[in-house]
């Protein structure tokens, strides 16, 4: 089932009277999905094969769909100029990327955080349609939303496992982390994680933070930014903390993030998984 409308940054296009269509009647074919990767080679030497030296995403994801404004009859209408006006003051914005979603049965919420170009069918001198074009921050989109909030036990007791079910291998970072903690002391949290969910094969990231206070809160977000509630007076906390930030991994075998802390504390995570090949 094909999507009807689409939200952006929380407004739905419905607000406007604008709807999902197609000026050109197709409906089907083949669209790029993003995910695009360039892979670096050299040609071994005296041989005829090329050894791989790494690869990267060249491209975000980029997508174009139309919309047309319908009356409470499903009748198409024109848009007005003052009407024009409001949706690009909504859809065009120059400060930052909003999350965009198409609400279509079947299928999962997938957010693509994204910015947006439009453009006008004109026929016979009245605005007949919009064709909006998404470039995104990455070369997939994103879940919604998941917030986990869990308490850890002192000196690695009472584990909590949180499953990182994205479409890419690797480590995403949260898009937020906060931590308040129980005593005063140096506090490490750890997590592991077993590459191809091989027990002799593990990836560990531990974050530590010395000279914490009781009751403090320290939060991380997913552009590596730190602060906290507690000054850190005598060196600061620039001084206090590894830099090492948590992130949640991934691959095709696994999925299972085993995070643990040397004293107790509270954390709370905010994170959304990477969707690909869903636009």
């Amino acid at each position: 089932m094909t999507a009807t409308e689409f939200e952006y940054d929380g407004i739905k296009s419905s607000v406007f009277g604008l709807y999902i269509c197609r000026f050109d009647g197709i409906e089907q074919g083949a669209v790029p999905i993003g995910s695009e990767i360039t892979v670096n080679t050299v040609k071994s030497p005296g041989g005829n094969t090329f050894i791989r030296t790494g690869s990267v995403y060249e491209t975000p994801l980029t997508f174009t769909f139309q919309v047309v404004k319908y009356d409470n009859n499903g009748e198409s209408q024109q848009i007005e100029a003052r009407e024009l006006a409001k949706i690009m003051q909504w859809l065009v914005r120059s400060d930052c990327n909003h999350y965009l979603r198409f609400e279509q049965s079947g299928w999962d919420n997938v957010f693509y955080n994204c910015s947006l170009k439009v453009q006008k069918y004109v026929i016979a001198g009245q605005i007949c349609g919009l064709e909006i074009e998404a470039t995104c921050d990455a070369p997939w989109g994103y879940s919604e939303l998941k917030h986990y909030h869990f308490t850890l036990g002192s000196n690695e007791q009472n584990p909590f496992y949180l499953y990182n079910y994205s479409d890419e291998n690797g480590g995403l970072f949260p898009d937020l982390v906060k931590i308040r903690v129980l005593n005063d002391c140096d506090l490490s949290i750890k997590n592991t994680f077993l590459i191809k969910n091989d027990k002799n094969n593990k990836k560990v990231i531990t974050t530590t933070i010395k000279n914490c206070k009781n009751g403090e809160e320290i939060i991380f977000d997913k552009h590596r930014n730190i602060k906290s509630s507690n000054p850190h007076a005598e060196y600061g906390l620039a001084n206090d903390f590894n830099f090492q930030f948590l992130q949640l991994f991934c691959d095709f075998y696994n999925a299972k993030n085993t995070i643990t802390a040397n004293k107790s504390c509270e954390i709370s995570i905010d994170y959304r998984a990477i969707r690909k090949g869903v636009c």
